[in-house]
């Protein structure tokens, strides 16, 4: 039997079983019978948010060949990039994507069975790395991904602006491990963990003097954040809430509601919560943006695209641009609020935002900061 030009010279095949074809069970299967051998089911939206725990669903054992790495999902975006990750980091011979499954919480979700509604979106993105050599390495990354959506976003409307591709120098996106300013740019999440631990002096060397300074100003006036009021806050918010209010909030589907109130009833902490809610299924940004979702009230009826350009800062060479721009664009957001209901509906959600991290700052601001806050002109 082939696939494709994949070989099996066997009669017996390991079929995928979530919770059960883990690495270990594969090896004592394959040691039997040198069968063909199917990992667990990987969720393509976790590999592409870079989930941590999701890496070791991929990995195969010493001499586990051929072989397959088998994903879930329904949306073609997730599935291209989540294939050709997949292909990369497992060195699978095979990608098998998931359209079989009839578990109602995969199936209602449209994924497993329900691609078989549609069928040529599944084999779409099986065809995304033939058709395309070379993809799976450009699409490794979060930071490469979103760039390439902004590039088809510049494509769709039709923009005259022409994308300038800069490769990224250093840490990869989400990377915690230590780092050398001589490696190249830092990730975020190791420069928010520094300053937890030795304050803003910390980040000397590795951003700009003239940013630093602004961090400085910042710290000195007690703007930074203070993340154990921001954590209080949000949970005091969330267990304020009844079930019918928690269904409401936007990306809330597929039992991630319950998932969090559940979580809740014993979480004291932001941290506590999200590992209450986490799964295997969902990666840990979808169930951290669904929290803060959820306390700001942020519900599907909020517009899907922004209806305006808040402008926050600038060079000042670059104001005349904003002349041209298809969507409103102002310094005021009580004036972009005015433009229509849509507008009016993200004004109000950006300004909940804005009061809510007024309140846990190290010194805690008033509200309305949002409508008096000045641009910075450069």
């Amino acid at each position: 039997m082939k696939i494709g030009s994949v070989e099996l010279n066997t009669r017996l095949a390991l079929g995928p079983m979530a919770g059960v074809t883990d690495l270990a069970f594969r090896q004592v299967c394959r040691e039997l019978s040198g069968c063909y051998t199917v990992s667990e089911m990987v969720s393509a939206k976790a590999l592409c948010y870079g989930d941590k725990k999701t890496p070791a669903l991929l990995k195969l054992g010493e001499g586990e060949h051929p072989a397959a790495v088998q994903i879930f999902g329904c949306d073609e975006p997730f599935l291209e990039k989540g294939a050709a990750l997949a292909l990369e980091r497992s060195g699978a011979d095979v990608i098998d994507i998931n359209m079989g499954c009839p578990v109602p919480k995969v199936a209602n979700s449209g994924d497993g069975s329900a691609l078989m509604r549609d069928p040529e979106k599944a084999a779409r993105a099986a065809a995304a790395e033939a058709v395309l050599p070379g993809a799976g390495a450009l699409l490794a990354g979060p930071n490469d991904n979103l760039g390439v959506e902004y590039c088809k976003a510049i494509l769709r409307q039709g923009s005259p602006l022409t994308p300038l591709a800069l490769p990224r120098r250093g840490a990869q996106h989400g990377d915690a491990a230590p780092q050398t300013p001589q490696a190249g740019f830092a990730s975020a999440g190791f420069l928010r963990a520094e300053c937890r631990r030795a304050g803003l002096d910390a980040l000397a060397g590795w951003v700009p003097r003239e940013a630093l300074e602004f961090y400085r100003q910042a710290g000195a006036a007690g703007e930074m954040l203070n993340e154990a009021a921001f954590g209080l806050a949000v949970l005091a918010r969330l267990r304020g809430m009844d079930a019918g209010q928690l269904a409401r909030i936007r990306g809330a589907g597929e039992g991630l509601d319950r998932r969090l109130a559940a979580a809740l009833r014993t979480a004291g902490s932001l941290q506590q919560l999200y590992a209450g809610m986490k799964t295997r299924r969902y990666a840990h940004a979808r169930l951290r943006r669904l929290a803060l979702d959820a306390a700001l009230g942020y519900t599907g009826a909020l517009p899907a695209l922004p209806p305006y350009l808040h402008l926050l800062a600038a060079r000042r060479q670059a104001l005349p641009l904003c002349k041209s721009a298809r969507l409103p664009c102002g310094c005021s957001l009580a004036g972009l609020a005015r433009q229509n209901e849509a507008a009016a509906a993200a004004a109000a959600a950006e300004a909940a935002a804005w009061d809510l991290t007024a309140l846990c700052r190290q010194t805690p601001g008033p509200m309305g900061l949002c409508y008096t806050q000045k641009p910075v002109i450069l």
